[in-house]
């Protein structure tokens, strides 16, 4: 067989583009005495690659996809081989090491095997989304009217409570498991295999339907796929397409001829030529000529060669081979060809994952240089302390004990290793009482929290976990003209709050906030101690600071959707509206709406006149406590030694509430602006950059420590002194 047909059955097997051709595969006989001991490139040496003795047409490069071809009579160099991916394998990566991934976007794709692996990613809730629902579907509930309903998938990240007679997806038939699907249970949220595929039930018009979340390749197999289908495949306009296996084959008109290039060549390289004194050679990708053996130099020139002798070892790591240069006219210089670049430590061993990039259990480790830079070692990996409470390496919904649903707890799920499953106490469900009724203890409420008010007049109400209740009634807002260190903009006026609501027991802390932002806090006081700027990131009693009025709302609408609630705010025009919050800069937003006014049932900062009567917890003093400042109560210029201090560290007002004065400023809702008269449920101003700001900072003194104290700042400001509280109201 010639080396031509040897290099078409060579391309024929590799890109399965030959089926049902004949060729002979049998290995080339040695070269027949009389020869002159040619070679297939027409020298008199054996040719040879890095694996040992080669010919031309032979696979080449670190994933042996390249070909070898002549580029001197005892010189071959490999062409099209591909570089390993940056994980030192050959297979497509499912994703950038470093990159999010998960279906919830809260995993890190990190090297593993050649490959890259999918490590830290979170559970999807029961309905097949990414927020923590206020109960599982299937589960008993309470409507509206007080009457028993069932706990129903309304989207994949909402539940909503209908008649006993719906399915877990609103439906009126028995949920049934969808086509293709097989051994699992019909309910929302179970995960499902089908192959090599993984998936998820979720609801769509009271029915289930079947989502693939991973597994599987681009192709429809499961094997690690070399390449994109449609990339190319060679140098000659082929590309990589679909097999009906699942595989890819390299198909399209081009191949690569025995000198690297895509052309036909005339002569075949290595053949013997001019009565025998010659040898049919490569002088470029796309040429090859008949030499006279001794009238020219190894590359077909008139003159010496210079450089390095062809064949031997060049390039930072001495991977490549010196080769004739098909670039030069008189065919006198040569090139490296084939050397690799220095890896990301700067030396020459092939690295199993990038610097820097996650490693180790849960990824907690980094991978960093070693071994003279020829390696990565994994640095920092926390072992089995890097999993959660059960064994996994996502983030659980919570902690197992901790209250779920309508009064179920967290376990640990025995199928499904690493989540959390919520179970009914083994005594039954005892809890009754929905928010805002009354209660004697924690046990009696549906949310688990019976909210204590320590002044022994209000009755304790069940609220959501943190917060207090709340209720409706009027009060006089402003301050008295002969009140000490007033404004005259505190104009006193009647104020009547409708709906009653809950509100935080404190000023939100930067652990709190971390927990929503991937950790990321933009507060300047990051460590307990200390006046300076700080990046510890220890603080996580604190209150977070140094965040903007869009920032507070963008928090509380991921806050309502974390727990299956609506969200208040409307933000209009943003920059970046998915990123921009959690580092406490969101003022690339042009302005936001509220558009169910306080009767929206999500969380959002509270209104101006909300917070001061909260605040004042039906007194009409100077401060909520009495006439004359007291330090037990608060954070101030008196007492907080120039900076913040932890949250709920200082006496509660009469209704529970901590902070409320000092410590930092609290966003409101309102734009600031002149008082009205009488008013029920007020929101403020219709419009305006400027918006009030209550309760006075760690460094004010007397004048805006009163309860009638009002500031103002620019929606974009973000400093040291401006934190926020949020608040419900009561559904």
């Amino acid at each position: 067989m010639t080396m031509r047909t040897a290099l078409v059955a060579l391309l024929c097997l590799l890109t399965s583009a030959c089926d049902g051709l004949n060729f002979d595969t049998k290995p080339l006989p040695p070269i027949p005495d009389g020869s002159g001991g040619l070679n297939d490139c027409g020298g008199s040496g054996q040719l040879v690659d890095d694996d040992g003795p080669a010919r031309p047409g032979d696979g080449c490069g670190a994933c042996d996809d390249g070909l070898l071809f002549c580029t001197g009579p005892d010189q071959l160099s490999c062409s099209g081989g591909s570089r390993p991916n940056s994980c030192g394998g050959c297979s497509l990566l499912p994703g950038t090491p470093g990159t999010p991934c998960g279906s919830c976007g809260d995993g890190l794709w990190a090297c593993a095997a050649g490959t890259a692996t999918c490590i830290g990613a979170g559970e999807l809730n029961d309905c097949g989304g990414c927020a923590q629902l206020s109960d599982p579907p299937g589960a008993t509930c309470l409507q509206s009217g007080g009457s028993e309903g069932v706990t129903i998938c309304s989207t994949r990240e909402t539940t909503l409570c209908l008649d006993p007679g719906s399915n877990a997806c609103g439906g009126s038939g028995l949920l049934t498991l969808p086509d293709g699907v097989t051994g699992v249970t019909a309910l929302p949220g179970t995960l499902y295999e089908n192959g090599c595929r993984r998936g998820v039930l979720f609801c769509d018009d009271g029915t289930l339907t079947a989502v693939d979340l991973e597994g599987g390749n681009a192709c429809g197999g499961c094997e690690p796929l070399a390449a994109e289908p449609g990339t190319a495949c060679n140098a000659c306009g082929a590309a990589w397409a679909c097999n009906a296996d699942g595989n890819l084959s390299c198909r399209g008109q081009g191949e690569l001829n025995a000198c690297g290039g895509c052309t036909t060549l005339a002569l075949e390289v290595g053949t013997s030529c001019d009565n025998g004194d010659g040898s049919v050679l490569c002088l470029g990708p796309d040429e090859a000529a008949c030499i006279t053996r001794g009238s020219t130099n190894a590359c077909g020139g008139l003159g010496p060669l210079t450089g390095l002798p062809l064949g031997e070892p060049c390039g930072t790591c001495l991977d490549g081979r010196v080769a004739c240069d098909p670039t030069d006219p008189r065919r006198t210089a040569t090139r490296c060809d084939g050397a690799s670049e220095s890896n990301a430590c700067g030396g020459c061993g092939l690295l199993s994952g990038p610097p820097e990039s996650l490693c180790g259990t849960c990824g907690s480790g980094r991978l960093s240089c070693a071994g003279g830079n020829s390696s990565v070692t994994c640095d920092g990996d926390a072992g089995d302390s890097a999993r959660n409470a059960c064994g996994g390496c996502g983030t659980l919904r919570g902690e197992p004990g901790s209250s779920c649903g309508r009064c179920g707890q967290f376990a640990c799920d025995e199928t499904q290793p690493g989540r959390l499953t919520c179970v009914e106490p083994a005594g039954g469900c005892t809890a009754s009482q929905p928010l805002g009724a009354p209660c004697s203890d924690d046990a009696a409420c549906l949310s688990g929290n019976c909210a204590t008010e320590p002044d022994g007049t209000t009755q304790d109400r069940c609220a959501p976990e943190g917060m207090v209740f709340i209720p409706a009634g009027s009060f006089l807002m402003g301050s008295p003209e002969t009140e000490v260190d007033r404004s005259p903009r505190e104009t006193q006026h009647t104020v009547t709050l409708t709906r009653s609501f809950f509100m935080d027991r404190t000023e939100t802390s930067q652990g709190a906030w971390k927990a929503l932002s991937g950790g990321i806090n933009p507060s300047f006081f990051q460590s307990p101690t200390g006046t300076i700027e700080t990046t510890e990131n220890n603080f996580d009693a604190g209150p977070v600071e140094r965040l903007d009025w869009f920032s507070a709302l963008a928090f509380a609408n991921l806050r309502s959707t974390q727990e299956g609630l609506p969200t208040c705010y409307t933000l209009l025009v943003c920059a970046d509206a998915r990123n921009g919050w959690h580092d406490g800069t969101h003022s690339g937003c042009s302005g936001a709406t509220l558009p169910l006014g306080t009767a929206c049932t999500g969380y959002r900062l509270p209104t101006e006149s909300e917070w001061e009567y909260a605040a004042r917890a039906g007194t009409t003093s100077t401060f909520p406590w009495g006439t004359v400042e007291d330090a037990n109560f608060l954070w101030f210029a008196s007492n907080s030694d120039g900076r913040t201090q932890p949250v709920g560290t200082r006496l509660p007002n009469a209704w529970g509430l901590r902070d409320t004065i000092g410590n930092v400023w609290e966003w409101t809702w309102d734009a600031f602006g002149p008082y009205p008269g009488d008013v029920t449920d007020p929101t403020g101003p219709s419009d305006g950059f400027a918006r009030a700001v209550r309760g006075g900072g760690y460094s004010s003194d007397r004048q805006f420590i009163r309860a009638a104290a009002h500031d103002q700042n620019s929606w974009d400001a973000a400093n040291q002194t401006l934190g926020f509280r949020l608040v419900r109201t009561l559904p």
